[in-house]
């Protein structure tokens, strides 16, 4: 008979700082906390990391650190399982301050005098839970971060950006004070922000919703099945956009550069839809501009407003 330790040897985290210096399997064995600085630091690549079910919190007086930090360049690294707790709060107005950490996982960037070198690679963060951060919750950069993933994973109160990443699929990120959730690909997710997006994919966004007080609540340059909603600008924004509803008090609800595809858009202020091709879309407003469009098929306008169309067909 093999014994747990020979058929997965693994190696236990019982207090904090702790520097992982060499590959392998690590796992905690109660909760962690330091009184300022990085909790756990990765030195390593190759390096699996299994909080189970504990908690890493932060007394540090004025936030510093971060919870799970590792250095720039590394590879095949796995985060799971846990909580990241600090004591930042949002005073009402969309200013954080507080102590605990300033990021809940982060890496280190260093500059060549070029540019930006030593993006973190083939990285996973799954099953976090990350709450009261003074910048970043989960940021593994995004288009440089090479095969990085978030999965099921939560942030709640963070001054900066909720989660960051190439690939983020079924994650929540609510009262961000930039943009909640940001990606390249981007699918189930919901992003709450105060100041930035509520959701913003640079290639695809599908099954999501996006809020926003003063920014975008949702951009994509393909949305798929989203909603979004802002208080002061476009509720959704897209280069092409299907299935989508956006939604605005005082800018244009849904926004697509090229085409709208069985859309909804609604504006308290301004045009309810605004696109280029629009077909078999719908639009609200008040009164004013509901749909805005150069080529409408099949679309129609509600209550109060009227549409500005230049080639119409299988509409009044």
């Amino acid at each position: 008979m093999l014994t747990l330790s020979q058929i997965e040897p693994r190696t236990p985290i019982s207090s904090a700082p702790y520097s992982i210096l060499i590959p392998g399997s690590y796992y905690l064995t109660t909760n962690l906390s330091v009184t300022s600085g990085n909790a756990i630091t990765i030195l390593a690549s190759g390096v699996t990391l299994d909080l189970g079910g504990w908690t890493i919190s932060s007394t540090a007086p004025v936030a510093n650190g971060t919870a799970i930090w590792f250095t720039n360049s590394l590879r095949n690294i796995s985060i799971f399982n846990g909580f990241i707790q600090g004591g930042v709060t949002n005073n009402g107005s969309g200013v954080y301050d507080g102590p605990g950490f300033q990021y809940g996982v982060y890496y280190q960037l260093f500059f060549n005098g070029r540019a930006f070198i030593g993006y973190p690679a083939n990285v996973r963060v799954s099953n976090l839970s990350v709450w009261g951060c003074l910048n970043d919750g989960i940021n593994l950069y995004d288009q440089n971060s090479d095969s990085s993933l978030v999965e099921s994973c939560t942030v709640r109160t963070v001054g900066g950006s909720g989660i960051v990443a190439p690939v983020i699929r079924d994650s929540v990120a609510f009262d961000c004070g930039i943009t909640a959730i940001y990606g390249d690909v981007v699918s189930g997710c919901e992003g709450q922000a105060v100041g930035g997006y509520g959701v913003s994919a640079t290639c695809t966004a599908e099954n999501c919703y996006g809020y926003s007080t003063s920014g975008l609540g949702l951009t994509s340059y393909n949305a798929v099945d989203c909603q979004g909603y802002s208080h002061a600008n476009y509720g959704l924004e897209a280069y092409t956009a299907e299935g989508c509803s956006g939604f605005s008090d005082n800018d244009v609800g849904l926004y697509a550069y090229d085409l709208a595809l069985g859309c909804f858009g609604q504006s308290e202020s301004s045009t309810g839809l605004y696109t280029y091709n629009a077909a078999f879309c719908s639009a609200y407003v008040d009164s004013g501009t509901a749909l805005q469009a150069v080529i409408a098929n099949g679309c129609i306008s509600i209550f109060l407003g009227t549409n500005n169309v230049m080639h119409k067909y299988n509409m009044p």
